[in-house]
């Protein structure tokens, strides 16, 4: 049975976003299985954008997602470092309408999440995405 993985722990930083030069705080945390990845807007009391092809607004110099109206910009770095690493279910909470730019890659989102180890669940992960992901990555950091 291949396995779903999560952080064993939250993660965070911070930074400005590129398109709106706003400020913003994002953190990452442990998620249970079959959830996928979980857009939190706290700034917007939790409300969540699951971050799947129907949420996908608008991807012309960013990727947004947007459900019921509720945007959420510039998550293609972030997505792309979870999804390299193996990480197949995390909530991401985010107190504005963009996630950071940091260094304008998804390096330093790899190395914040590569810096946890991770926790594998007791559920077989559901898909080929999910078996793709638990083979990069069982749990110990490989490199």
């Amino acid at each position: 049975m291949i396995k779903q993985t999560t952080l064993a722990s939250a993660v965070e930083t911070d930074g400005i976003g590129l398109h709106t030069a706003v400020p913003v705080n994002v953190r990452l945390t442990p998620a249970p299985p079959d959830i996928g990845y979980v857009f939190r807007r706290t700034d917007l009391g939790g409300f969540e954008i699951p971050a799947t092809v129907e949420s996908v607004a608008h991807c012309g110099y960013a990727t947004t997602l947007m459900r019921t109206g509720v945007m959420l910009s510039t998550v293609e770095h972030l997505l792309s470092a979870l999804r390299g690493l193996g990480v197949d279910n995390v909530y991401i909470d985010v107190d504005n309408l963009e996630i950071p730019i940091l260094d304008g890659s998804a390096e330093v989102f790899a190395e914040m999440i590569d810096k946890r180890r991770y926790r594998q669940s007791a559920i077989g992960a559901a898909g080929a995405a999910g078996a793709r992901a638990s083979h990069l990555r069982t749990g110990e950091q490989t490199h």
